[in-house]
């Protein structure tokens, strides 16, 4: 979509799952036949020793990010993905990849996102790395899990577009969408106020 509407834009994106890798490159030498594009075999995953993939047991490009000790919540619509050998990338590592700027950045981390607001033990802390957001005009994406009580005032039911924005509040406007209330899934957008 980005492509469509700024066609002289570089593109790069980090693409896990084989089938949507296929799938989005396609899409790209359609749109793009400068290939101003890059596609990269990975993931955004803070802690690659301790979850695993899970792809959906009737959607072949879906998957999930599962920490090892969440397994059972999943098995019911998740199995194991079988083959996943994507490399794991923080935030700023793919920003790095990026050539150092980005100035869309679209997440759909399947639960990785998570591990810019959780340490490896489940644990509520912030990574630094999620700083590096305000340097990014608009940042879009889903956000998976962890939903909280709505808090009174700007805060919403999820945990991660609430760290946004405390951490985005002085640099971006945040939003989120959550169209169906305790599915554990919902979207997000930021753009820069300043």
């Amino acid at each position: 979509r980005t492509k469509r509407l700024f066609p002289g834009c570089r593109v790069v994106s980090i693409e896990p799952v084989h089938e949507n890798r296929l799938l989005h490159e396609l899409t790209l030498r359609e749109l793009s036949p400068d290939r101003n594009w890059e596609l990269i075999d990975g993931v955004l995953n803070y802690f690659p020793e301790n979850t695993k993939f899970f792809n959906h047991k009737y959607y072949s490009t879906t998957g999930r990010l599962v920490p090892k000790n969440g397994l059972s919540k999943y098995t019911e619509r998740y199995r194991e993905y079988e083959g996943f050998s994507a490399k794991s990338f923080t935030l700023k590592e793919l920003i790095y990849l990026a050539g150092g700027r980005v100035d869309i950045l679209k997440m759909d981390c399947e639960g990785g996102e998570n591990g810019l607001i959780f340490n490896e033990n489940g644990e509520y802390v912030v990574h630094p790395d999620i700083e590096l957001m305000k340097d990014i005009p608009i940042i879009t994406g889903e956000w998976h899990g962890h939903e909280v009580p709505k808090p009174k005032g700007h805060y919403c039911n999820s945990q991660f577009t609430n760290t946004l924005i405390d951490a985005l509040g002085t640099t971006h406007n945040v939003i989120s969408y959550d169209p169906c209330e305790g599915d554990g899934i919902g979207g997000f957008f930021c753009w820069k106020s300043v």
